[in-house]
């Protein structure tokens, strides 16, 4: 299939030295008008609540896969690079999921918590989304069928650059050791509204984008959203960042016009992927209306 992008208008950014998170507002034929917009609830929200309850796929466990039980009566959209945290070990979605009412659906996933394993935690919970860097590796090992020594690898060297240290590992400890910085931090990033989705600037490089269906969506997803990009933030230089809307559109242009293919989607509708020098792109589709593209480049320390 030839997958057609929606048209993406770039707005102002939000800048904090080599940071800047650009707003794009987005229409066409793959987003549905509100009358036909999909009524879904997210993973967060829901797990939450306890309509969603994710745990090990058995007694003994699988690093790469967990269960998903969906007791709401709507579907539920779970996005990728979602931390989830307990079980036997802490792990991230590998890809955007959305779990049909009533289902039981096993899920993709990788480990951030290479040094825990057996010692249960329970059913997990849904934290914050993991870094673009982090986001990055874990959608070239999705393609490759590996990487979770890819995965380990860029946590680790995420800790030495933050001088962070964790007896498991855990991805987690970085943003727990640097809670208070990120908190102020967020402040000069509020959420865009009424964006739909946005692009991340380092150091004047695109390192991830998403756009989302609707706007009400990413405003939920806002807050865990920014903890991953600050924590990538937290790893450069403090410089100015120079990267311009026009810089963007291009790197949007270029998304356009990769080939893609279609994968068989985890849950309900269908999953296109595709990857050029350095990009990696993930687009979730139910009944022709786009739900989540996401996007992530290389990140250069």
């Amino acid at each position: 299939m030839c997958l057609t992008m929606p048209d993406v208008r770039v707005g102002e950014p939000l800048s904090c030295g080599s940071l800047a998170v650009f707003p794009l507002f987005s229409e066409g034929s793959l987003f549905a008008q509100d009358e036909h917009r999909l009524d879904y609830v997210l993973a967060h929200e829901a797990m939450a609540r306890g309509s969603v309850v994710v745990t090990e796929v058995s007694d003994e466990g699988m690093v790469g896969d967990l269960l998903v039980r969906n007791g709401d009566e709507t579907p539920v959209l779970m996005l990728d690079g979602t931390e989830l945290r307990g079980g036997k070990q802490s792990r991230v979605l590998n890809t955007t999921v959305l779990l049909g009412a009533g289902s039981e659906t096993r899920i993709p996933v990788s480990c951030i918590e290479v040094g825990r394993w057996g010692d249960s935690w329970g059913q997990f919970k849904s934290c914050s989304h993991c870094p673009p860097s982090l986001r990055r590796v874990i959608k070239e090992g999705s393609l490759s069928g590996g990487g979770q020594s890819s995965v380990w690898m860029e946590i680790r060297q995420k800790h030495r650059a933050l001088g962070v240290s964790s007896p498991t590992g855990d991805l987690g400890a970085a943003l727990e050791s640097y809670r208070e910085k990120v908190e102020r931090l967020k402040k000069q990033f509020p959420y865009p509204s009424p964006a739909n989705g946005v692009a991340v600037v380092l150091c004047g490089r695109v390192i991830a984008v998403d756009i989302l269906d609707k706007p009400a969506t990413l405003e939920k997803v806002w807050d865990r959203l920014q903890e991953g990009m600050l924590l990538d933030f937290l790893e450069v230089p403090d410089v100015a960042s120079q990267a311009t809307g026009a810089d963007v559109s291009a790197e949007l242009y270029r998304i356009r016009n990769l080939p893609w293919h279609e994968v068989k989607a985890v849950g309900l509708g269908k999953e296109y992927r595709t990857r050029d020098n350095g990009i990696v792109v993930n687009v979730l589709l139910h009944e022709d209306v786009m739900l989540h593209a996401s996007a992530a480049m290389r990140f250069v320390r």
